[in-house]
């Protein structure tokens, strides 16, 4: 994810003419366009991909463009905190209403069901499981290889909510490979919808100019007002702040009123950060489990050694950690004190 590109050159590439993504780039001047200097066994997709014409078959075209018939089934209701973990008993007898479960562990090729992932939880049967697919690239490749299949079981395995895979989009590559990651997300949204399963988009995107594609799709989105993001990639301050800019855009441009799930943030400035735009957001992530299972809490603070091998302290542990995330989704004064921040920040800005 990055700002707009530099220019680098006065008129398009060679493989400007008859690029498929032509009517949508606009980035042959600039260093996201397609050199004539790309070696042909480069790893990302570029006009002399050898197999560019099937991949650009296997999603159909880069347009950000939903294709559904029929309307996505209704969202279950969400708390502001959902925790992923790994499926491990040591969530015995735990109450918290929901769980995310990342999909190796669900199944990269057909998918256990929600009923066996409860069972291997132990959690009751009043708890919503989601299928979270926010991994490794190579696991993304394998979910993406057997996407039929593996939705055909997820069909059948009655989980609450499903995800979009999302698929990365790197610095320092072609638009033609960002189109083609954009796409196998929608692709694969439509697989989800039109077998039933709960869904919502994940807005994926690269360059500005596609978050006002994203704003025209979700308005027309023949389902309940919610979409999800995975920023779990932006690392440095100056990816955060361009991200940030990315999503005031996209929220100034659809309006209030939406469900939004967050995959990835786990400082609370930058929770605070996103509800200031959100209202409140849905925040997905595994510190609340990683930091049970190392004796922490969120702090920093490290428990008795006795946790390592007390189940029950762990639990306690994970509860307490989950309520301190859950609070930060809705908390007003995160808000507040990032406000003042960035005024702050603006006001030693202009002076």
């Amino acid at each position: 994810m990055a700002p707009e590109g530099k220019q680098l050159r006065l008129g398009g590439t060679d493989a400007c003419p008859g690029c498929p993504i032509r009517h949508r780039c606009d980035e042959g001047q600039t260093e996201y366009g397609c050199g004539n200097d790309i070696p042909a066994d480069a790893w990302y997709l570029h006009p002399n991909s050898p197999d560019l014409t099937r991949r650009l078959a296997e999603v159909g075209g880069f347009d950000i463009a939903v294709r559904l018939r029929g309307r996505a089934p209704a969202l279950p209701p969400l708390p502001g905190y959902i925790p992923r973990v790994q499926p491990r008993s040591v969530f015995r007898n735990a109450s918290w209403s929901a769980f995310a479960i990342p999909i190796d562990r669900v199944g990269t090729t057909r998918a256990v069901t929600a009923e066996e992932m409860r069972d291997r939880l132990k959690v009751p049967r009043t708890s919503k499981l989601i299928v979270s697919m926010c991994q490794q690239d190579e696991i993304m490749e394998t979910v993406w290889a057997n996407r039929r299949q593996l939705v055909a079981s997820l069909a059948d395995a009655n989980f609450d909510l499903v995800l979009v895979p999302s698929f990365s989009t790197w610095d320092r590559v072609t638009r033609l490979e960002h189109g083609y990651q954009v796409a196998r997300g929608l692709r694969f949204l439509e697989l989800l919808v039109h077998s039933g399963i709960p869904t919502v988009p994940n807005v994926a995107w690269y360059l500005e100019r596609d978050i006002s594609e994203w704003a025209r799709e979700l308005m027309n989105w023949a389902g309940p007002r919610a979409f999800s993001v995975d920023i779990q990639t932006l690392q440095t301050e100056e990816k955060w702040d361009w991200g940030l800019r990315a999503l005031r855009l996209l929220a100034d441009k659809i309006g209030s009123g939406w469900e939004v799930l967050v995959n990835g943030v786990g400082r609370a400035d930058n929770i605070g950060a996103l509800t200031a735009i959100f209202g409140h957001i849905h925040l997905i992530n595994a510190r609340a489990y990683e930091l049970a299972m190392a004796n922490r809490m969120p702090h920093g603070d490290l428990l008795t050694k006795e946790i390592r091998t007390d189940p029950a302290a762990r639990m306690a542990t994970f509860a307490k950690n989950v309520a301190i995330w859950s609070n930060a989704t809705y908390s007003p004064a995160l808000c507040q004190l990032r406000a003042s921040m960035t005024a702050a920040k603006q006001g030693s800005s202009s002076t």
